[in-house]
């Protein structure tokens, strides 16, 4: 049976510990003691799973996200159609709507089912 790899590793170099985690090369607590450094190495470690379960912009709800979309002034999409010399028509853009609201980003999440 194999060994399971360890999440955090430390190391001492003079007076100051270092830290690893998951493989990602040494780097400095700035502590005198292995304790503290291993406190330091766990909260850099929980941040780092934070980070990979919530990436950057995640937050944001999609509804928030896709409310700008087939409106004539604010969708990035027709701007850039307009701006290519293909503008969108507003029957298209009412339909697109339509479906948007109706299909994708529905109030009640049960009208879904």
């Amino acid at each position: 049976m194999a060994r399971m790899r360890k999440e955090i590793k430390t190391r001492k170099i003079g007076k100051i510990w270092y830290y690893n985690i998951l493989d990602e090369g040494f780097k400095s607590s700035g502590k005198k003691t292995k304790t503290e450094c291993e406190k330091i190495a766990h909260k850099a470690l929980q941040q780092k799973k934070d980070e990979q379960n919530n990436p950057k912009g995640s937050h944001e709800l999609f509804k928030n996200y896709a409310n700008q979309f087939f409106c004539a002034d604010t969708c990035p999409r027709t701007q850039r159609k307009t701006e290519e010399g293909h503008p969108l028509t507003n029957r298209y853009l009412q339909v697109q709507r339509l479906n948007l609201q109706t299909h994708i980003i529905p109030s009640n999440p049960s009208a879904l089912r």
